[in-house]
């Protein structure tokens, strides 16, 4: 199943709104009494969010938010936890990596955009020494690139 929506670069920022959004869903069903009455939910509105993330799918969130969005919570939380305290705002895709890097280079004024030089770069050699200050992370099954 698809959890993302997979573009040639994704805004960071979405996915920690969406993951905070689905947090605050399942925990305001958690704190307003509304989890569905099966035993082996006693005592589940008490614990904590970290103690909540140690549950899989299968066990208590799936039931209570939905297995679409459940999937959806755990996939953000994975990427959350990919980037970790990486410094980028944004996913590059693998496959646009080459064509980010020679935008970033005009943008930063590496090279001027209307530069006889622009034809002579080697752009893939240039992706591939940017990737140097990038860490690759993988989303469903798709290689993306964020900066460290």
């Amino acid at each position: 199943m698809k959890t993302i929506e997979h573009t040639d670069i994704i805004d960071l920022e979405d996915i920690r709104e969406r993951l905070e959004h689905l947090e605050s869903k399942l925990g305001d069903i958690l704190n307003n009494g509304s989890v569905p009455d099966l035993e082996e939910f006693a005592g589940l509105a008490d614990l904590s969010p970290e103690d909540l993330a140690q549950f899989t799918l299968e066990d208590y969130v799936s039931p209570m938010l939905g297995e679409s969005e459940a999937e959806e919570l755990y996939a953000l939380r994975e990427v959350v936890q990919d980037v970790g305290t990486c410094s980028g705002n944004a996913l590059i895709a693998d496959d646009h990596f080459v064509d980010f890097t020679r935008e970033e280079s005009f943008d930063i004024g590496d090279i001027d955009r209307e530069s006889y030089l622009v034809e002579l770069v080697d752009w893939k050699a240039a992706a591939e020494i940017n990737s140097e200050d990038y860490n690759k992370i993988v989303i469903d099954s798709k290689d993306y690139w964020v900066r460290s």
